[in-house]
């Protein structure tokens, strides 16, 4: 019996996966798995499920927070303009004003988190820990 080919094929009942021909072990084809084995790679096995706990913690941590603080602009930015702005749509015209304020912020820190990740992000999630 001969060894499976790495070159993709031997992987079709695990979906989201794929792997490389000269790549022993596939990688997370999903952003999320990736985000885990980047974080965690370089890590020694024994604390594997360590590091994978704190990545998983930093996610839901910063999604909470995230979401309250673009709560809070929204509805900050909704009540300014309702107390600057008099008329029959105003109330509308002030809950899209502030949506698109949080957007708008939502998509600054998106952007900036994006630059500091591609700085300062050096781990390779193919290669193993020694």
């Amino acid at each position: 019996m001969q060894p499976p080919v790495r070159d993709g094929t031997d992987l079709g009942d695990l979906p989201g996966q794929h792997a490389h021909p000269r790549q022993e072990h596939p990688v997370p084809a999903q952003p999320a798995h990736r985000v885990v084995a980047t974080a965690t790679s370089g890590v020694a096995p024994h604390y594997a499920g360590i590091a994978s706990a704190t990545v998983n913690t930093a996610q839901q941590t910063g999604a909470s927070i995230g979401t309250a603080l673009l709560n809070t602009i929204a509805a900050s930015a909704t009540s300014t303009y309702l107390a600057d702005h008099h008329g029959a749509d105003v109330l509308r015209d002030a809950t899209v004003h502030g949506y698109a304020t949080a957007a708008t912020w939502a998509l600054g820190i998106t952007l900036g988190t994006a630059v500091l990740a591609a700085l300062f992000i050096t781990a390779d999630p193919r290669k193993t820990a020694p």
